[in-house]
This record gives C-alpha cells, structure tokens and sequence, in this order.
C-alpha cells in the first residue's frame, strides 16, 4: 500500500481540493437559500431533496459493477472488456433512469399541488441528467482521471452556486432545481471532451442478465444504505412540521459537506484497494493493504471534527441565527463521520471482487435502518426533539460499524486477540475526543467573557490535536511518507 499511497495522496489531494472549492461555494449556496427562503422555504427545498435521493437510488446495478470491475480489467489490460462494461452500463442504466423519470413526473402530476408538482417536475428532470453524469464521473474514478474530475467539480460547483444565487430571487423554492439541471448538462459535455468516452448503445442478453446478477445486490445496498441515512429527515418530515425539517437539514447538510472532503481520498483510495485485492492472497496480505488507511482516517478525522466543533457555532451565530437549534444537532451528527471512517476499509474489502461479501454490509445496514427507525418514531411520539432524532443516527452508525467489522474481521485478522488490537489502535482517539467535547461544554456553559471563552476553546483543541497527530504518526510515518511524495511532486515524480 505504500507503493500506492503516491497515487492515492494525489488523487485525494485533487479531489478533495476541488470538493474543499466546490464545499466553499455549497455551503456559501446553502447559507443564502436558508436565509433568503426562511425556516419553511428551506424545508420545502428539502422535501424536493428527499424525492430526488429517493429517485436516484433505481438502477441495475450494472455501472457500480462496472467501476469495480474496471480497474483489475485494466491491470490485465482487457480493454475489450472495460469498452463492454462502459457501454452497457450507459445503455441500461439510463434506459431505466427515462423510465423512472416518467413515473415520477406522473406522480408529481396527479398528486401534488401546483406549488409541490413544479418542484417534482423539476426533480424528475434533474434525476436522467444526473445518472448521465454520474456514469461519467464513475468511469472517470475507475480509470484514476482524477484531475478531470476535480476540475469539473470545480466547475460545476462554482456554476450550480452562482446560479442558484442569482435565480433564488426570481425562482424562489426551485432555484435550485433549475440551477443543477442546468449545470449537470454542461458538466455531462465537459467530461465528455476530457475524458472521451463515447459510449455507445449496445444490447447484449445474456451479459445483461449476468451483470444485472452481480448490480442487484448493490442496488439493495444503495436503497437500504440512503433509506437508512435519511430515515431522520423523512421521520422528521412525517411527525414534525416543514420549520423543523430546515432546521434539522441545515445541520445535516453541513455534516454532509464534512463527508465530501472525506469521502473524495475514499475514492482516489477505491481503485488502489480493488487491483490489490486482486494479488492479496492470505490474511497478512490484506491486513497489509487495510491497516494503514484504517489508522489515518481513524486519527485524523476526529482532528478535524474538533476543529468544526469550534466554528459552526461562531458561524450560526454571526450569520444565521434563526438556525441557532441546529449548533447541538450538527455537533451530535459529526460523531456517525468518526464512526463511518474507523468502517470505511472493511467496506472495501468486503465489496472487493475476490471476497464479494456486500450481502454482509446490507445486513448491517438493514439492522440499522430498522433501528434508526424504530428509535426515532418512538423518539417523536415520546415529544424528545431533534437532539434525539439525531442521537439515534450516530447510534445506528455504531451499530452497522460493528456488525461489518464483526463480518470482515475473518478475512484480515488472524484471531480474538490480533482483533483487539487492531480495533484498539482505531479507537485509540475516541477517549481524547469525548474529553475534548466535554472540556467544550463546560468552557462555553462557566465563561461568560466571549474572547476568553473562544481563546480557552482553541487552545484545548491544540492540546487535543497535537499528541493525536503524533500518535499516529508514530504508528504509520505518514507525515515522513508525506515529505517524500511532495518533494517528489514537486520534481514531476509523481
């Protein structure tokens, strides 16, 4: 894995420079419609959200075979292969997406109101480009066009906010709508001439039926996985009022925006991870390629959430105010981004063609689906608000955690006590954090002085930081690794 990790940190560093852009011009996109639409407004744009991740989640399954697939056919160089793959996924897929876009504009027809119905009419739209789209930018993941990809997240993110700026005074609630619509077409041509794909409609049965076999499962996966991440909002939705739904949404998507820049070196890491499956033959070989990436995202990530800790309430305060209910929700939802990122390898691992286990993550998200649910309805009809709703999220995050590292454990662990070890080494931060988080409530609940109170507060989270960051340097090298590769991208080594 060290071999990769050039590779990977380049990929990462693309990606997640672009998306740090792209979260910029999001969350400034997301603070002008929260302020200009009010608490209800904002909600109602959310409601459109809802039906848009719902839409989204139909499919084959055949483009995420396809991006799994890809980077070992590469490998081997069977570019026959990647080429069959590529336009099937095209043909298939967004067959389906033409299809479900029709049912969804009928059911915006019949039954909404004209206020809801131009909104849905809007979503139904934006679902085809987007599927277009997103075949692109998976494709463009599977063969590391890594830098394309990042240009045009630049792009499309600095486009789709400007025009939702500009048109929220003129389109209201579907500013925003009309807006991605818009941009996800240009950015369907951009990535077109960049990465030059040219699919290609192609029918072949017998294919289709077996890469429909393999896509299924994760079709499942996805519906359970989104069902799962956004039962708290649809439950909001059901048992509260539109007002509330904002308020929680607002805190929502700004965990959503920390998740982006994480996820985009989880996805310059993903094709690494799946060629070197392809060679791991014992359990020493995968705890090899695991171990690692487990540790730094392990570590470095509660860094980062201490830190947002600190600042959204600043920001709330400053700019938005009527969202002050969200500061509790926001520090609440960050605790499930630690949990996810200590999971994140053993999802790989179990998606990864040679051991071919996603059966095993749906279980777990099954599970915790059905928790989340369950405790959420019994939270709302109990009359606990949002910091509940949001509690039993990070809950069920534990609970799908634990079941996948249970569940992946045998394939890179060579027994009880190897596994105690390794989970130690991943949890190792999370006493420091939860000190760090408590040091926080009492400095802002006993200091009444405003600069003494925000001075206090950094300097704990320095004194967090810093033997976290050396911990982990300790056990990895990283920041030596680190050294090397800049100094070797700034040769034109890398």
């Amino acid at each position: 894995m060290t071999r990769a990790l050039p590779g990977i940190l380049k990929g990462g560093l693309q990606l997640s420079t672009a998306r740090a852009i792209a979260a910029a011009i999001q969350g400034l996109q997301t603070f002008i419609l929260a302020k200009l639409l009010g608490v209800t407004g904002f909600g109602t744009v959310n409601v459109f959200n809802l039906i848009s991740l719902y839409g989204g989640l139909t499919g084959f399954g055949i483009d995420t075979v396809a991006v799994r697939e890809i980077p070992g056919r590469a490998a081997a160089g069977d570019a026959e292969r990647q080429e069959l793959l590529k336009n099937l996924a095209f043909t298939y897929e967004i067959g389906l997406r033409i299809l479900v876009c029709a049912i969804v504009a009928a059911l915006g027809i019949v039954m909404f109101e004209e206020r809801i119905r131009i909104g849905v009419l809007l979503v139904a739209a934006n679902l085809l480009v987007d599927k277009i789209c997103l075949l692109y930018y998976g494709i463009g993941t599977a063969t590391k066009k890594f830098g394309v990809l990042s240009t045009g997240n630049v792009i499309g993110a600095l486009t789709a906010g400007l025009l939702t700026i500009l048109l929220v005074r003129v389109l209201d609630i579907y500013a925003q709508l009309a807006a991605l619509l818009g941009v996800q077409m240009l950015m369907t041509l951009f990535y077109e001439s960049r990465l030059k794909l040219s699919p290609r409609i192609h029918y072949d049965r017998r294919e289709f039926i077996a890469l429909v076999k393999m896509g299924i499962p994760f079709v499942a996966l996805s519906l359970i996985y989104y069902c799962w991440r956004a039962s708290d909002r649809m439950m909001i939705a059901v048992f509260m009022d539109v007002k509330m739904l904002g308020i929680y949404s607002f805190a929502a998507l700004a965990v959503q925006l920390v998740v982006s820049l994480l996820n985009d070196f989880q996805t310059a890491l993903q094709p690494f991870v799946f060629e070197r499956t392809v060679r791991a033959t014992t359990r020493t070989d995968f705890y090899a390629l695991m171990r690692k990436p487990s540790v730094v995202f392990a570590y470095v990530t509660p860094v980062i959430l201490a830190f947002l800790w600190l600042i959204y309430p600043h920001f709330v305060m400053l700019f938005v105010p009527e969202y002050e209910e969200s500061i509790w929700i926001f520090r609440i939802l960050v605790f499930q981004v630690y949990i996810g990122n200590i999971g994140m390898m053993v999802n790989y691992l179990l998606r990864a063609p040679e051991i071919n286990k996603q059966s095993r993550i749906a279980w777990s998200y099954t599970a915790a689906a059905l928790m989340s649910l369950g405790l959420i309805a019994w939270f709302l009809r109990s009359g606990f608000g949002l910091g509940a709703v949001a509690s039993a999220v990070v809950g069920s995050h534990c609970v799908a955690v634990a079941i996948n590292l249970l569940a992946a454990q045998k394939y890179y662990l060579e027994d009880w006590r190897s596994a105690i070890r390794y989970y130690g080494q991943l949890l190792a931060p999370a006493p420091a954090f939860a000190l760090f988080c408590g040091a926080i409530w009492m400095i802002e609940s006993g200091v009444s002085d405003s600069l003494l109170r925000t001075t206090a507060s950094f300097v704990i989270f320095l004194v967090f930081a810093s033997p976290v960051i050396y911990s982990m340097n300790e056990k990895v090298g990283l920041l030596a690794e680190l050294a090397e590769i800049g100094l070797a991208m700034r040769k034109g080594n890398v």
